[in-house]
């Protein structure tokens, strides 16, 4: 009897463990991707030459990004003191007045890529146009 008491004893006690230990770490693991997931936002950029759209991606990037860290992950640029001078091996020319320019969510932005703060849900278009 007492032999069978002292092997319930410890299966219940390991079944106890066993669920204690298990559980905190999906918790954990649930915490971290939902903490991960709300630091992030969502945006696209779309690359434009002559009318003509050359890509365009929907991306994902840590809230509190700006704009010149987004486009170095997902595109080959060239940058020369937070302007962009090539995207995707299309270069400014300076001699013919073609740059480099961008809007987000259809509105001109005067300040250089790696000054620009993005938010969730941007549309970020990079226009190669002459001035």
């Amino acid at each position: 009897m007492k032999k069978s008491l002292v092997i319930v004893a410890v299966f219940v006690s390991m079944l106890g463990f066993v669920g204690c230990t298990s559980t905190p770490e999906t918790n954990d693991t649930t915490t971290s991707t939902s903490q991960s997931k709300e630091n992030e936002i969502s945006l696209t950029i779309s690359l434009i030459k002559e009318d003509e759209v050359i890509d365009e991606k929907e991306i994902t990037v840590a809230e509190g990004s700006n704009l010149m860290d987004a486009v170095k992950e997902n595109f080959e640029i060239k940058e020369d003191n937070g302007m962009i001078t090539s995207i995707e091996g299309i270069e400014q020319d300076t001699k013919e007045s073609y740059f480099w320019t961008y809007t987000i969510n259809d509105e001109m932005i005067m300040t250089g890529a790696n000054e620009t703060e993005l938010h969730e849900g941007d549309k970020v278009v990079f226009t190669y146009s002459k001035f």
